[in-house]
């Protein structure tokens, strides 16, 4: 896939902070992510693979807990997948990671073993999910877990966020997409591609998130709301979704 600046997918679009604090420690919402996930389905001795997987650290966690569990992991950024596997060598962690593009996979790649397949905190990003879902489909896994920014009810939002250069307002440095797609249509496309049994779970932080001294620019923190927290970056309150979705 040719990356131009102006793609989604270029490097100096991705929030490189987001992976840096991942890898420090583990985020509440990959960890209640897993528990979720295998509350519906067994995470012993699958083959389970990471779509998205940045640097590493989801499956990283998950091969801890879990243990005999086969982890692969695939992105498109190469700096990434080069810290993902100095990390997991360094935890001596058999994790294989793959260098592709999720919408656009190898015949290589789709020669992978898939029981599960995860995809975490990324279809916000893209244009959309049923590019990105059909092709994890390929792989036929019994299960397709992700999470997501949704929203419960027939509305879905294109949200781009234009990271303006402090010198010259007029100047975009980056941007970053955080689109909320319908919870409703997401769970009835998946029924139509086969996934009958859909289980939902809304994120709600356990604890504190970062509480930024900063809060005009991005970056997650919880705040008190309707009794409930709840999770905002800028001006935006994300509403994280969990959805195991099986045949």
């Amino acid at each position: 896939m040719k990356i131009d600046n102006k793609s989604i997918y270029h490097p100096k679009n991705l929030d490189l902070k987001y992976y840096r604090t991942q890898g420090k420690k583990t985020y509440q919402s990959t960890i209640n992510f897993f528990n979720f996930l295998n509350s519906k389905t067994s995470l012993k001795s699958i083959n389970l693979i990471d779509f998205a997987c940045g640097n590493g650290s989801n499956l990283i966690f998950a091969k801890k807990k879990y243990g005999k569990i086969s982890c692969n992991g695939i992105d498109f950024n190469k700096k990434l997948i080069s810290s993902a596997k100095k990390k997991s060598k360094k935890e001596n962690l058999k994790i294989n990671y793959h260098i592709d593009d999720i919408n656009n996979l190898s015949k290589k790649t789709l020669k992978l073993k898939c029981d599960i397949a995860t995809i975490i905190q990324t279809l916000s990003v893209l244009d959309g999910y049923k590019k990105t879902i059909n092709q994890i489909k390929k792989f036929n896994p019994k299960c397709i877990a992700v999470n997501s920014l949704f929203w419960d009810g027939d509305l879905e939002f294109k949200i781009k966020i234009n990271f303006l250069n402090k010198k010259n307002s007029t100047k975009i440095d980056k941007y970053n997409n955080y689109n909320i797609y319908s919870l409703k249509q997401y769970v009835s496309f998946m029924k139509k591609i086969g996934y009958k049994k859909n289980f939902i779970k809304k994120f709600i932080p356990n604890r504190k998130i970062l509480n930024l001294h900063n809060k005009k620019t991005m970056g997650s923190y919880t705040v008190n709301f309707n009794k409930e927290k709840k999770t905002v970056s800028g001006p935006l309150l994300l509403d994280w979704y969990f959805i195991i979705s099986k045949k």
